[in-house]
């Protein structure tokens, strides 16, 4: 769910990044502190232009610069090795290091996008989350399910209704809505599956048409994944913002929560023609990158026509999924029921009950560690699943900050892509679908939510500066042994739906990223553009590469070997502002 209209969210609050004390060493300007190295504490943090370190022959050298702003450092400082001391600047054969380049012209990348949620629509889920609060306060996850545990609609297969879908001229907006004739192809427990009529097939899905027999075949694996999910992110909201207006003065005359069920228009008559359960709407996005959204606009009426995304309200819990896409490639469709599903969640869950909206990229986070947590189930292979996003990770992780959303060509691509690999860590390394469950229940948004989920599964009092440091740190050690933080491991199954024979701990393999060919051969196969796509680690920039840094973005270098005991490294200027640089041995 995701627009290309929208302006790049970042995080709102994010203190200086990677100040772990108890895992940091000092060297203050000239007066060079030395530190004995030790593998548990094997990062130092440059406080001056120079830092010694001792008993690390032989052991090779990284170095980390984050930026702790909002703000681009478009000149951090950098290794100045001719100043060094006791190092070997030679450099692995199989690490690249290479200058990054935030040009980025040459072509334009293939790959999924969903809709995102615009900042109009952002605004009138505050006043949703707002009223919510004020009718019910705050409730538990138990209290919700209660609370919205109807999935009841009068309507049969066959029954024909007109639906309001986003639509786009080109692969770089939804910038449209048509009103468009359809006809419900499959019912079940929680859900209804349209087909938009243009996009019917009798008997061969192709194109931008489907069958019958696929609009099932959707329908039903939405009703097994529907109680999976929940399990884990929560549940979605069954209420409609309903909002008075003065026709003549244009004035809001008053603002109520009202059953989905039953809203009704000005005249008394029923706007609601589904019920409360979930609609999942088969249509031609037009758009070729798009697979799929969900927008809120669907849980807002006004009494008179506003000129607003509320006036192509369709009175209910929708989202979309492109009929292309799904003929393309069946199983990425299925898991975008996950993603899009997600994000119907994290709406009631985030901005209805707390009125804390997460940022894009943390919303996006949720969906792919959905998508990645169902994958199993679903039967969907690793070249299928987010997991295919990581090579252009390893190769454009310079591009967008943790917590940063661009939304301007690839670089919406690149955000994806962090956004899942920072995710993906986090799981592996905090406990799982449980992580993500905790994430979605606190009241926080974005990363509070996350140190604050950390907190209460694995029992680590992290701040957020703490868990981006040991963030970096997976991006760079790669020992098997796991006495450092990776994602070379497998996630915790310690949440656990359903027993016996059906039983689903949500299982999230390892991911080595030093070694992304193997994991993804038909992938790797296909994408295999140097410029995008890297299939052995992360890009390792030169010791004296000074690429900017993007708002709380970092750069690896690969510095080089310690040649002696002891080395001396010398920054080219003393760290200044929001920008820390740290030394990473292994």
């Amino acid at each position: 769910m995701e627009e290309k209209m929208r302006k790049t969210q970042i995080l709102k609050k994010l203190p200086a990044l990677l100040a772990c004390a108890s895992l940091l060493f000092f060297g203050c300007g000239d007066d060079e502190e030395e530190a004995e190295f030790d593998l548990g504490k094997n990062v130092y943090h440059f406080e001056g232009e120079s830092l010694t370190l001792s008993g690390i022959s032989g052991k090779e050298i990284y170095l980390a610069k984050v930026n702790g702003s909002l703000n681009t450092d478009k000149s951090p400082a950098s290794i100045v090795t001719a100043s060094c001391s006791g190092l070997s600047a030679s450099v692995s054969p199989s690490l690249s290091v290479a200058s990054s380049s935030s040009s980025d012209t040459e072509e334009s990348l293939p790959a999924r996008k969903h809709y995102v949620v615009s900042d109009a629509e952002k605004e009138l889920a505050k006043e949703f989350g707002r009223l919510h609060v004020q009718k019910y306060g705050k409730q538990s996850r138990s209290a919700l399910q209660a609370l919205y545990s109807k999935h009841e609609s009068d309507l049969s297969v066959g029954d024909e209704k007109s639906i309001w879908i986003q639509t786009g001229s080109d692969s770089n907006s939804l910038d449209s809505y048509e009103e468009l004739d359809a006809t419900l192809r499959a019912s079940k427990t929680y859900c209804n599956v349209w087909v938009v009529d243009s996009c019917f097939a009798e008997e061969t899905s192709s194109g931008n048409k489907v069958t019958a027999a696929i609009a099932e075949e959707i329908a039903s694996k939405f009703d097994e994944i529907y109680p999976r999910v929940t399990n884990v992110f929560g549940t979605e909201c069954d209420e409609i913002l309903s909002i008075t207006v003065d026709e003549s003065t244009g004035n809001t005359v008053s603002k109520e929560l009202v059953d989905m069920a039953t809203v009704k228009d000005s005249e008394g008559e029923l706007l609601n023609d589904t019920g409360t359960k979930i609609n999942i709407v088969l249509c031609d996005l037009e758009a070729a990158d798009y697979v799929g959204y969900f927008a809120p606009k669907d849980y807002y009426n006004y009494s008179v026509t506003m000129g607003n995304i509320a006036d192509v309200s369709n009175y209910g819990k929708y989202f979309y999924v492109d009929t292309t896409s799904v003929n393309d490639n069946i199983k990425d469709a299925l898991l975008t029921l996950a993603h899009e599903f997600q994000h119907m969640i994290n709406f009631n869950m985030k901005t209805v009950q707390n009125s804390a909206t997460f940022s894009t990229f943390y919303d996006e986070m949720c969906s792919m560690a959905c998508e990645d947590m169902m994958a199993d189930y679903l039967g969907v292979g690793d070249d299928d699943t987010p997991k295919n996003r990581l090579p252009l990770f390893n190769k454009k992780y310079t591009e967008t900050g943790t917590g940063e959303w661009n939304s301007t060509g690839n670089q919406e691509l690149y955000s994806y892509s962090s956004a899942y690999a920072f995710g993906a860590w986090l799981a592996r390394q905090y406990g799982g679908a449980k992580l993500f469950k905790a994430i979605l229940s606190n009241s926080h948004s974005d990363m509070d939510a996350v140190t604050e989920a950390v907190k209460s599964v694995a029992g680590e009092d992290y701040t957020d500066e703490q868990i981006l440091e040991r963030y970096v740190q997976a991006l760079v050690f790669t020992t098997s042994d796991f006495t450092h933080p990776t994602m070379n491991q497998a996630a915790k199954q310690t949440l656990t739906y359903g027993s016996g024979d059906s039983a689903y701990s949500y299982p999230m393999t390892a991911i080595n990223l030093w070694n992304l060919e193997a994991a993804l051969p038909t992938y790797s196969s296909a994408n295999t553009n140097s410029s995008y796509y890297k299939y052995d680690g992360p890009e390792y920039l030169s010791a004296s590469d000074t690429t900017a840094l993007r708002p709380y973005g970092f750069t690896l270098h690969k510095v080089g070997t310690a040649s002696a005991d002891s080395v001396t490294l010398k920054l080219s200027a003393s760290p200044s502002g929001s920008t820390k640089y740290y030394v990473l041995v292994q």
